[in-house]
């Protein structure tokens, strides 16, 4: 997870720390199935709230050159952005459970349920909770993988590879307010 791991960042509010676990994981077809090779290292870090509670989080948004060219897309503040969406966001689902600002994909690839954070100014967070075989899963639960972001112009790029559903029904779907 690039964004704690530069050395030099502000911890996101209602955060106490954060440390990268020693061990990385890797992450095959069974959990990543759009994985062109073998498998796909990802590290995990160990994020503690000022409550308390700690949880796991990881990064695959590299996972595939679709899912890195929208990230890629987005410019400083976008960037930001999606970033200050997810980790606002995040404490919520670890203490409740869920929260009502995120939305499940339909038609996911995957065999677990891919989940969705969106803003106002259309950018896009993507992501599941799972087991990946982390040493503190037992403890912490499953990680929080973040599989990718982009902005509402790259959605249909992200979509093709995250769920099954065509672009024209993505398209009506979206059309009729569903989410």
């Amino acid at each position: 997870m690039s964004e704690f791991n530069r050395g030099s960042y502000n911890l996101p509010s209602g955060y106490a720390g954060t440390k990268q676990l020693d061990k990385s994981v890797v992450l095959g077809k069974d959990i990543l199935p759009w994985l062109s090779g073998p498998d796909y290292k990802v590290t995990v870090v160990d994020c503690s709230l000022q409550s308390g509670r700690h949880f796991l989080i990881a990064s695959a948004v590299g996972s595939h050159p679709s899912l890195i060219e929208a990230a890629t897309s987005l410019d400083k503040v976008q960037n930001n952005s999606v970033n200050n969406m997810f980790y606002s966001r995040i404490p919520e689902i670890i203490e409740k459970g869920y929260s009502p600002s995120v939305d499940s994909i339909p038609s996911p690839v995957t065999t677990y349920d891919l989940k969705v954070m969106r803003n106002p100014a259309g950018q896009r967070v993507y992501f599941a909770r799972l087991l990946i075989g982390a040493s503190l899963e037992n403890q912490y639960g499953p990680t929080i993988v973040r599989l990718a972001v982009c902005d509402k112009n790259k959605q249909a790029k992200v979509m093709k590879v995250l769920s099954d559903m065509s672009e024209g029904e993505q398209r009506r779907r979206h059309r009729r307010g569903s989410k």
